[in-house]
């Protein structure tokens, strides 16, 4: 119980309240978790506090941020001050997601990869382009982001879309997961997993 009959908070409300003002928001629990999470990140955990698994990395919380104050007026007045709490800084500019690193998967993955790839007719030019839509895949499932959010460097995102879709279809990205790969590419690997899972 968190309430008292008479409405009045109980000791394990003001706790709570006490940790986070907005701890049953109005707004989805899942925003909440990700401004938290975005907040420690920022600041670093309170003493005592340790991650849990699976907890948003540094890149994903300020891509999330970034995002969040693209869309303020649209937020809840709750969630506006949540917002205006955070820094709009972290010892260099906020990252944009015109700012995050093209390249998502290692040249020693790619040339894992490469070989499951469905063939094709044309030339080199094509190969390319898979390379740069699986780097697109690698990065939305790695950051957890719409879809739409993908960054202009990676392409039109209906064409990464419909490639996803396309090689889920047709085994190609379970392949690619099942791979043994080196171990700087296996936080993609591990979180395209989970999106085939969810079949998102």
């Amino acid at each position: 119980m968190t309430t008292e009959p008479s409405g009045h908070p109980t000791r394990l409300g003001r706790t709570l309240t006490g940790l986070d003002a907005w701890w049953n928001p109005p707004w989805p629990v899942q925003w909440q978790r990700m401004w938290w999470a975005t907040r420690y990140r920022l600041a670093g955990p309170p003493e005592g506090c340790k991650w849990w698994p699976g907890a948003p990395e540094t890149e994903r919380s300020m891509t999330w941020l970034h995002r969040q104050r693209e869309r303020r007026a649209l937020l809840h007045p709750g969630q506006q001050q949540l917002l205006d709490t955070l820094p709009q800084h972290t010892g260099t500019q906020t990252p944009t997601p015109t700012a995050i690193p093209l390249r998502e998967v290692s040249d020693q993955a790619w040339a894992l990869i490469c070989p499951l790839m469905p063939r094709q007719q044309s030339a080199g030019g094509r190969w390319r382009e898979h390379r740069l839509l699986i780097d697109g895949i690698a990065h939305t499932a790695r950051t957890d982001t719409p879809w739409r959010d993908l960054p202009a460097h990676y392409g039109p995102w209906q064409t990464c879309y419909r490639r996803y879709k396309r090689w889920l279809a047709d085994g190609t990205l379970h392949q690619i997961t099942a791979l043994t790969l080196p171990t700087a590419d296996h936080g993609w690997q591990i979180a395209v997993t989970r999106r085939l899972h969810r079949g998102s």
